[in-house]
């Protein structure tokens, strides 16, 4: 079973893990550009959750699935989950928690080592708390969101 298995998915997106000899895996999901290098992720531009997308140029994106993720590394810096951990609660708590018949504070939160399938990020704009809920879970499992800008090469 993999990292990915169980997590919310955004239609249009990548997720995927790259390899490199050198280092750990490196989970990534990616949208698909459409529109704009951001696809499904453009309502995020411009919000509170927009610093946790890093922006990654094609050539350090197809350097890194070529096996060689350091210049990918340098650029998105430190782990997902040291990001999770610093959401205030306002931001992790599970919008549901209230009226969750089965809500348990200390899971319903990120980070969570069992977050629940039916976490649902809090967000003032319903139009965008599913990616926001998606997001979210990406963190808290240790996969780093990123969006390609520019051309990317095919050895």
């Amino acid at each position: 079973m993999s990292l990915l298995d169980d997590l919310p998915r955004l239609p249009d997106t990548k997720y995927l893990t790259l390899e490199d000899p050198l280092a750990p895996d490196l989970h990534l999901m990616v949208p698909i550009p459409q529109g704009t290098p951001w696809g499904v992720l453009e309502p995020l531009r411009g919000t509170y959750w927009e610093q946790f997308v890093f922006e990654v140029n094609g050539e350090v994106y197809s350097r890194a699935n070529h096996r060689d993720t350091r210049p990918l590394r340098r650029l998105i810096g430190r782990p997902p989950e040291v990001n999770a951990k610093q959401l205030p609660l306002a931001k992790s708590q599970c919008s549901m928690v209230e009226t969750c018949p089965i809500a348990d504070r200390k899971k319903c939160k990120v980070p969570s080592r069992s977050l629940p399938l039916c976490y649902t990020a809090p967000s003032e704009d319903p139009a965008v708390q599913n990616l926001v809920t998606c997001l979210v879970a990406a963190l808290n499992a240790g996969i780093y969101t990123i969006v390609v800008i520019g051309d990317e090469f095919i050895l």
